[in-house]
């Protein structure tokens, strides 16, 4: 699929590539201070050596997405207050968009951010 958005058969082929990984507060749950770029690198290491060193090499961005900002499921669960205390958090959150949760590197809240960022 990544080929075929550099086609010459398309009139204007692809240039912008934005990856986003969803869940991302699973890696920031496992202690991960490591960055959605440095993620795809290691657990995604043929996609990312393609995206970046490939024939077509892409003009790219790497974004780490937590829409909701946890895991609710195990909310009940005792073995981890810590974890407990920042879901009874986010679900006090009066406007749900508060929760959204998009590693640039840096943090923003804005989805529409990687959107903007294809269209420039």
């Amino acid at each position: 699929m990544l080929q075929m958005l550099r086609s010459d058969a398309l009139q204007a082929p692809a240039r912008r590539l934005a990856v986003v990984l969803s869940a991302w507060d699973k890696v920031e749950e496992d202690g991960g201070t490591v960055t959605p770029e440095q993620y795809l690198a290691s657990e995604l290491p043929l996609l990312d050596q393609y995206l970046r060193h490939g024939v077509d090499r892409w003009d790219l961005r790497v974004y780490g997405l937590s829409a909701q900002g946890g895991d609710f499921e195990r909310d009940g669960a005792t073995d981890d207050a810590d974890r407990n205390e920042r879901v009874a958090e986010i679900r006090a959150l009066d406007d749900a968009s508060e929760r959204i949760r998009l590693m640039m590197p840096e943090l923003s809240r804005d989805l529409t951010e990687p959107i903007a960022w294809l269209t420039e």
